[in-house]
C-alpha cells in the first residue's frame, strides 16, 4: 500500500463503512469538511477494498490505543504546582480546562500530564471530545516545556478556576 497522508487514511477508512454508517457520520460534517472529503475520495477512487479496509483496521486500531501521557520533564511530585488542582472536583477542572481548550490547548496538555493517573482519568473522561482531540497531539511537547512556564501554566488555571463561580 501507498504511503498516504492523514486525510487520505481516514478518507480510504470512511470509504470502507456501510453506507447507513457513512450518512450518520457525514450528517455531522460542515459543508466544508464534506467537500474535502468528497475531494479525497475522488482522488483514491482507484484504492482496492484491501487498502480500504486496512485503513478502517488502523483507524479503529488507533481509536482503541491508550493514550500515553508523557512524564513533564524533571517533574517533582511533591512540589508540582498542579497537584493543589486535585483538591478540586474533577468536573471543575474539566470545565475549565475545555474553555483553555479553545485559546491555550498547549496548558491543557501540560496540565493533563501534571496530574495524577487516577486524577487525570477523571478529568479526561468529562473533557469534550473536541478538547480531547485538540489536546492529543500536543501531548509529546509537554516534556519540553521549561519549569518557568509550566509554573505560569499552573498558576494561570489556578487563578482561572479559584476564579470562577462557585469555586469555594
Amino acid at each position: 500500500m501507498a504511503s498516504r497522508t492523514r486525510p487520505e487514511q481516514a478518507a480510504l477508512a470512511f470509504s470502507a463503512l456501510r453506507a447507513h454508517e457513512a450518512e450518520r457520520i457525514v450528517k455531522q460534517f460542515s459543508l466544508v469538511e464534506r467537500t474535502r472529503l468528497r475531494e479525497t475520495l475522488t482522488r483514491l477512487r482507484s484504492a482496492t477494498d484491501d487498502e480500504r479496509q486496512a485503513a478502517l483496521r488502523e483507524l479503529v486500531d488507533a481509536v482503541r490505543a491508550p493514550i500515553a501521557f508523557p512524564v513533564p520533564l524533571a517533574h517533582e511530585e511533591e512540589r508540582c504546582a498542579f497537584r493543589v488542582l486535585e483538591e478540586r472536583e474533577p468536573d471543575v477542572i474539566a470545565v475549565a480546562l475545555a474553555r483553555l481548550g479553545v485559546t491555550d490547548r498547549l496548558l491543557v496538555a501540560v496540565a493533563l500530564c501534571h496530574f495524577s493517573a487516577e486524577y487525570r482519568e477523571e478529568v479526561w473522561a468529562r473533557l469534550p471530545s473536541a478538547t480531547r482531540a485538540a489536546t492529543r497531539p500536543l501531548l509529546g511537547q509537554v516534556p519540553t516545556i521549561s519549569h518557568a512556564r509550566t509554573r505560569r501554566y499552573a498558576q494561570d488555571l489556578v487563578r482561572r478556576v479559584s476564579s470562577s463561580p462557585g469555586s469555594l
